[in-house]
């Protein structure tokens, strides 16, 4: 599974990409993404 991160209103295909990551389809890569997610939101919000 690759998760991607843009900002804005705009569509994914219209902007530019500010982080991806790519984990694989298991429970671990499930948390393992969820915990890359919330540390990407931390460091957009501080």
């Amino acid at each position: 599974m690759t998760v991607y991160i843009w900002h804005g209103f705009i569509c994914s295909a219209l902007t530019e990409m500010e982080a991806s990551e790519t984990f694989p389809l298991t429970n671990e890569g499930h948390d393992s993404m969820l915990a890359w997610l919330e540390t990407q939101y931390r460091c957009t919000n501080t």
